[in-house]
C-alpha cells in the first residue's frame, strides 16, 4: 500500500479513535507537528511560505514539546525556527522604517518653520510698500486736478478760435463749390466716352470668353465620368473589405467568447472586460457579448467597485444616471444590470455568485450508520463506528446551499471587503484557482466569516436577514483569531435568526440523505448505493466543478466527494449516545475538534457515505476541506 493511501486510511477511518485515546495536550502536539511537516515539506519544494505571525503565536509555546518529540525532524524545527527569524527581521525593519519616517517629519517640520518665518518678513516689506505707494498716489491726485482746471480754460479759447475761422472759410468754400462743379461735369463727360470704349472690348473678350468656357465644359464632363468609375471602383474595395472583415469578425468571435470565459472562471475580471470591449467592436449588439458584459458588470457592482461597473455599461449604452448617494447608486446599477437579460441574470448570474438555497422539511429521521446496508454495499466483515450509533433525530426545517461554497462565491467577500483574494485569500491549491470549483485551505473560522459576510451582503441587497452569530462581535480582519477568545460558542449562536450559518451535523446528514424520510433515506451515499455517479472522489489531480456528479433526491449536489464540508458541531465520539441529542441538536460542549463531513476528493470510498464522520482542528486549512452554508426560517 503507497504512503498516501496509509495516510487517507489513517485520517479517514482511524482518526476518530486514535484522537480520543490521546491525551489533549498530545493530540494537539500531533496535529500541529503534522501541519508544520506539511508546511515544511511545501516551502522545501518552493509551492508554500514560511509561518505567518498568527501561527507562530498559535504554537510558539509548544516549540519546546516539539524539540522533545522523537518523530519531529530536525527540518521541521529549522523550518519553525527559520519563520521565527524571518518574523524578527521583519519587525525589525519595520521599526527602523518607522525611525527613518521620524527623521523625515522632523527635517520638514524645520523647513516649514523656515518658510513661516519668509513668509511674516515678505508680507512686513509689502506693508511698507503699500504705504509709500498711497503717499505718491496722493500727490498724484492733486495734480490731475490742476491740469483739468487748466484743460478747461484751453478749450474755451479753441471754440471761439474754431468759431471765428469757420465765418472766414464759408466764403470760400462757396467759391470753390461752383469751381468744383464745373470740372465734375467735364469728367463725367470724359468718364462716359471712356465707358463706351470699354463696353465695345468687353463685348469683344466675352464671346472669347464663352467659346473657352464650352471647351472646358466638355473637359469637365470627361474628368466626372472618370471620377465616377473611380468611386465604383472604391466602393467594391470597401465592399470587399467589409465582407472581409466580417469573415474575420465570424472567425474571431468563438476565440474572444472563449477568451473572455476562461478569464471569468480564472478571476481576471479587469481583463475579461478589456476583451469584451474588443469583441463589442467586431459584432456591437451580439447577445453573446452583451451576456458577458453583464457578468463583469454585475461581479463590479456586487463587489462595490462601482466606477468599472459603470465603465462596463456605458461601454454598451446602458449606463443609468449617476445619483449622489451611495446606496442609490448600487441600486441603480444593480437595476441597469439586470435589464440587460434579466432571465440570465436570475438563472446564472445570481446563482453563479451567491448560493442558491434548497428548502428541507423538517422531520424525524434515523441518523448514524445502517449495518445492513454498510455490510452489503462493503461486505460482511464490515462494521458501523461507536461514533456513528444509528438514534432518532427530529429536526425543524431550514434551508441549505444547493451546492459547496465555490471559489466564485468566496473570491466576491475578499473583493467586495477591498482584499487580494490571490494575494490576501487562502493558499492557492496545486491545481489553481478556477471560479467554478469549491474554495478549499478555508479553516472553520473563515467559513464562519463568510457567512456573516453574506449576511450583510444580502441585506444590503434588500433581504430581511438577522445576524445568527451577533454575539461574537465584529469579526477580525484574520478570522483564525477568534480562536484566542474565551467565547461559549453554543450559547453565543441566536438559532432563532434567519442568516446564513454553517449546518448543524444533524442538518448536513439529514439533507445528504435526501431531507424525505422514507424516500431516499436509505442510500448509503449522498443519493445512491453506489459512489461513482454522485461523487468526485479517489483522485489525484484536485477537486471538480461542482454540479459535475448526479444531484441527490432534493437537489443537492457534492454532498459526497470533492470536498469534505465543515459542519457547526464541536466532535465528540459518544454525542450520540446521550438522549438530548434527538431534538434538534447542536452538538457537545467544546472538545478541541469540529465536524467535517461527506469526504473529499482525495478519499476512498468508505469515508463518502453519508453517516461517516471526520474531525479537523478549526483554525486549519486543508486542501481537502470546505463548506456549505445553511439558513433557518
Amino acid at each position: 500500500m503507497s504512503k498516501k493511501r496509509r495516510w487517507e486510511l489513517r485520517h479517514d477511518m482511524l482518526a476518530p479513535k486514535i484522537w480520543a485515546r490521546l491525551p489533549q495536550q498530545d493530540r494537539v502536539l500531533r496535529q500541529i507537528h503534522r501541519s508544520l511537516a506539511q508546511r515544511q515539506a511545501d516551502y522545501a519544494e518552493g509551492k508554500g511560505s514560511l509561518l505567518g505571525e498568527p501561527e507562530l503565536d498559535a504554537w510558539r509555546a509548544y516549540r519546546p514539546k516539539l524539540a522533545e518529540m522523537e518523530e519531529v525532524a530536525p527540518a521541521v524545527l529549522q523550518y519553525f525556527d527559520d519563520s521565527e527569524a524571518a518574523l524578527k527581521q521583519a519587525q525589525e525593519e519595520k521599526k527602523r522604517k518607522q525611525q527613518e519616517d521620524l527623521e523625515k517629519e522632523k527635517h520638514l517640520r524645520a523647513q516649514a518653520e523656515t518658510a513661516k518665518t519668509q513668509a511674516q518678513q515678505a508680507q512686513q516689506q509689502a506693508e511698507e510698500n503699500a504705504g509709500i505707494a498711497t503717499a505718491n498716489a496722493t500727490r498724484a491726485e492733486r495734480r490731475t486736478r490742476i491740469a483739468a482746471v487748466l484743460a478747461v480754460l484751453a478749450g474755451v479759447m479753441l471754440v471761439i478760435a474754431v468759431q471765428q475761422c469757420n465765418d472766414a472759410n464759408s466764403s470760400n468754400r462757396q467759391l470753390e463749390k461752383a469751381v468744383a462743379d464745373r470740372d465734375t461735369t467735364n469728367q463725367r463727360l470724359k468718364k462716359t466716352y471712356a465707358d463706351l470704349n470699354i463696353a465695345y472690348q468687353q463685348l469683344g473678350e466675352e464671346k472669347q470668353t464663352s467659346q473657352q468656357r464650352a471647351e472646358e465644359l466638355e473637359v469637365t464632363n470627361s474628368q466626372l465620368e472618370e471620377s465616377q468609375e473611380r468611386i465604383k471602383i472604391e466602393q467594391n474595395n470597401t465592399q470587399r473589405a467589409l465582407n472581409s472583415l466580417k469573415d474575420y469578425a465570424r472567425e474571431a468571435m468563438p476565440v474572444l467568447r472563449r477568451d473572455i470565459d476562461n478569464l471569468i472562471l480564472h478571476l481576471n475580471y479587469d481583463s475579461a472586460l478589456a476583451q469584451c470591449k474588443i469583441a463589442w467592436n467586431l459584432n456591437e449588439g451580439a447577445l453573446e457579448i452583451e451576456r458577458r458584459f453583464q457578468e463583469v458588470a454585475y461581479f463590479f457592482t456586487e463587489s462595490h467597485t462601482y466606477d468599472k461597473a459603470e465603465e462596463a455599461l456605458d461601454y454598451i449604452r446602458r449606463r443609468p444616471a449617476k445619483p449622489g448617494d451611495p446606496g442609490e447608486r448600487a441600486a441603480k446599477l444593480r437595476e441597469a444590470v439586470k435589464e440587460i437579460d434579466f432571465k440570465y441574470w436570475r438563472d446564472t448570474l445570481e446563482k453563479r455568485y451567491y448560493p442558491e438555497m434548497v428548502h428541507v422539511e423538517g422531520g424525524t429521521f434515523k441518523m448514524g450508520c445502517d449495518e445492513e446496508k454498510l455490510k452489503k454495499v462493503f461486505g460482511e466483515n464490515q462494521e458501523c463506528p461507536e461514533s456513528e450509533k444509528k438514534h432518532t433525530v427530529r429536526l425543524k426545517s431550514y434551508r441549505i446551499a444547493r451546492t459547496e461554497t465555490t471559489v466564485w462565491q468566496y473570491a466576491l467577500y475578499y473583493a467586495s471587503e477591498g482584499r487580494d483574494f490571490f494575494k490576501d485569500g487562502p493558499y492557492t491549491p496545486a491545481w489553481g484557482w478556477q471560479g467554478n470549483h469549491p474554495v478549499v485551505n478555508v479553516s472553520w473560522y473563515y467559513a464562519l466569516a463568510y457567512a456573516e459576510w453574506l449576511t450583510a451582503q444580502q441585506k444590503q441587497r434588500g433581504e430581511n436577514l438577522e445576524r445568527v452569530y451577533k454575539g461574537l462581535g465584529e469579526i477580525p480582519e484574520d478570522p483564525n483569531k477568534l480562536d484566542t477568545l474565551n467565547i461559549n460558542w453554543n450559547k453565543m449562536a441566536d438559532w432563532e435568526a434567519n442568516g446564513y450559518r454553517l449546518p448543524t451535523e444533524a442538518e448536513w446528514e439529514y439533507a445528504a440523505r435526501g431531507g424525505q424520510p422514507g424516500k431516499s433515506n436509505n442510500y448509503i451515499f449522498a443519493g445512491s448505493d453506489t459512489a461513482a455517479p454522485v461523487a468526485v472522489y479517489g483522485e489525484g489531480g484536485g477537486t471538480s466543478p461542482v454540479r459535475k456528479k448526479r444531484k441527490n433526491d432534493l437537489g443537492l449536489y457534492d454532498m459526497s466527494g470533492n470536498v469534505y464540508e465543515w459542519c457547526w458541531d464541536w466532535y465528540s465520539s459518544d454525542y450520540y449516545s446521550n438522549p438530548k441529542a434527538s431534538a434538534n441538536p447542536h452538538g457537545p460542549e467544546t472538545t478541541g475538534y469540529r465536524v467535517l463531513r461527506g469526504g473529499s476528493w482525495f478519499s476512498l470510498t468508505n469515508n463518502l457515505r453519508s453517516s461517516n464522520r471526520d474531525l479537523n482542528d478549526p483554525v486549519l486549512r486543508s486542501s481537502g476541506d470546505g463548506f456549505r452554508l445553511s439558513q433557518g426560517y
